[in-house]
């Protein structure tokens, strides 16, 4: 995957599913913000708290083809 035009290898757990001629599949990864060398971003502590883990989810759906 690339961010910010660093490319680093991230590993995707998914599910796919078929219903007639839908296919769709959800697809989930997570990794830190230095992976990629981005920062964390930062507010103040009453506001709001980030964490260092970035979690990315894909929802697809398709139509099979003739």
């Amino acid at each position: 995957m690339t961010l910010r035009g660093v490319t680093r290898k991230v590993n995707w757990k998914g599910i796919v599913s078929y219903d007639g001629p839908t296919v769709g599949g959800r697809l989930v990864t997570n990794f830190n913000f230095a992976l990629f060398g981005l920062p964390i971003p930062k507010a103040p502590a009453r506001v709001l708290g980030v964490e260092d883990n970035i979690v990315l989810e894909v929802d697809v759906r398709m139509l099979r083809g003739e």
